[in-house]
């Protein structure tokens, strides 16, 4: 099958359209709020929503218009809360009815990337809810650059000039 692009607009109209008539889609990922368990550039499948949304689950849900990808981290009362796994907070509350489909499959690079078990999912809502998540990848982020970045390469540097040093 031929792919085609859309404008970003049209195509999440068109997604919740199909979704809602019963019909799969699959979509590139956008954005990092999902990061890492989706990454811009990924291609997601989305199955329409057969049964009752269960936290952990990654939804496809219109918000104020949008399609949004984001994992369910709670429910109350006929209402869903969704949130970007490293977003800063959780997107306003919605209708259980908001949650079109959910992500079924994440192809990366070709290859295709396992969204792990139901009690991993389950236990990624929580830090997701929690902001566990969004604090674990700047950590993450910050060691990386300490262990990776000038310190890794001063103790480089001393090793190269001590082993240089020692030749002489």
């Amino acid at each position: 099958m031929k792919e085609r692009s859309i404008a970003d607009s049209t195509a999440a109209e068109l997604a919740a359209d199909l979704l809602r008539a019963g019909a799969r889609v699959s979509l590139v990922a956008t954005g990092h709020s999902m990061t890492p368990a989706l990454r811009g550039g990924d291609r997601l499948t989305i199955e329409p929503l057969r049964a009752a949304p269960r936290v952990g689950d990654i939804l496809a849900c219109e918000i104020e218009g949008r399609l949004v990808v984001h994992r369910m981290v709670a429910h109350r009362a006929g209402q869903i809360e969704v949130r970007g796994d490293v977003a800063p907070a959780s997107d306003p509350l919605l209708p259980v009815e908001s949650a079109l489909g959910t992500v079924a499959c994440v192809e990366r690079s070709s290859q295709r990337v396992r969204l792990g078990p139901r009690c991993e999912r389950v236990c990624l809502a929580w830090l997701s809810r929690h902001g566990l998540l969004r604090s674990a990848a700047r950590w993450r982020h910050e060691i990386g650059s300490v262990l990776f970045g000038g310190a890794f390469r001063l103790t480089l540097r001393m090793f190269t000039s001590s082993v240089g040093g020692a030749q002489k």
